[in-house]
């Protein structure tokens, strides 16, 4: 239980440079079935530090944290690094390689500091992304979708073409750990219900790709539950893919046409 004895520890233990001890701290509980605080209280955590500490103090803190063996502590990190942008433009090599880093909730908390550096400075932020997208890892690409997902929620008409521009390039990878997160995720479960007819006008063009990953993330678009609403569109759009040439397409053709058809 977090209590004001836990908040005064977890500032004496900064301030005297006793990180050894906040990382055993946030390997307290479990989470996921691993040792580690609950999510929740890391995020009560994440705001003593930056109600008690200023961006700059902060910004060296995450860079301590981010080099830690406890994956709580680059959680943390992954989070705080944010405070050293625009002054520090190594923000960008460090969220790099937390979207990299080999704990999976690390990656997740990365996913969410590129979309909270998006807010932040969009203008500089899609233009890295835009760049990234085509040369970077999987797990980075899979960050910048779910940065596009989550950052998207205020439905900015201005900011619609770049989002496309972000996401059409991953609609083609391979990778199954970019389409589970990009087609029935990023786009079926955000995109689509801020943009529809911008996103169910790309799905048409989309379709007809020769590319049979493209024609699989249109089919899974229509999957979640939010695209129901435009179950419609959906199928006049999914019938052209129940009997594609790829089995991987018209089976996920089929699942989505099933999942129209619920209400």
């Amino acid at each position: 239980m977090f209590t004001k004895q836990s908040e005064d520890k977890i500032i004496s233990w900064i301030k005297k440079e006793e990180l050894d001890q906040f990382g055993k701290y946030l390997l307290s509980g479990t989470i996921h079935g691993k040792p580690g605080v609950p999510v929740a209280e890391l995020g009560r955590i994440e705001e003593v530090l930056k109600k008690n500490f200023d961006p700059a103090d902060q910004y060296q803190l995450a860079k301590q944290l981010l080099k830690r063996s406890e994956y709580t502590a680059r959680n943390i990190g992954t989070h705080l690094i944010v405070s050293g942008w625009p002054k520090n433009k190594d923000v960008e090599t460090h969220i790099k390689k937390a979207a990299n880093d080999d704990d999976w909730i690390v990656r997740e908390y990365a996913a969410g500091t590129f979309a909270t550096l998006l807010e932040k400075d969009f203008p500089h932020f899609s233009k890295l992304y835009l760049k990234w997208v085509k040369t970077e890892s999987v797990n980075v690409k899979r960050a910048i979708a779910l940065a596009v997902k989550y950052d998207s929620k205020s439905g900015e008409a201005k900011k619609w073409k770049t989002y496309f521009d972000l996401i059409d390039p991953l609609m083609s990878e391979e990778a199954e750990y970019i389409r589970k997160n990009l087609g029935p995720f990023a786009i079926g479960d955000g995109l689509l219900s801020r943009y529809p007819d911008q996103i169910l006008s790309a799905c048409k063009k989309w379709a007809k790709s020769k590319n049979e990953n493209v024609r699989w993330n249109v089919a899974m678009i229509f999957t979640a539950a939010a695209s129901r609403k435009f179950a419609k569109d959906g199928k006049v759009i999914l019938q052209g893919l129940l009997n594609d040439e790829s089995s991987f397409v018209s089976r996920a053709a089929k699942k989505a046409m099933g999942s129209s058809n619920k209400k």
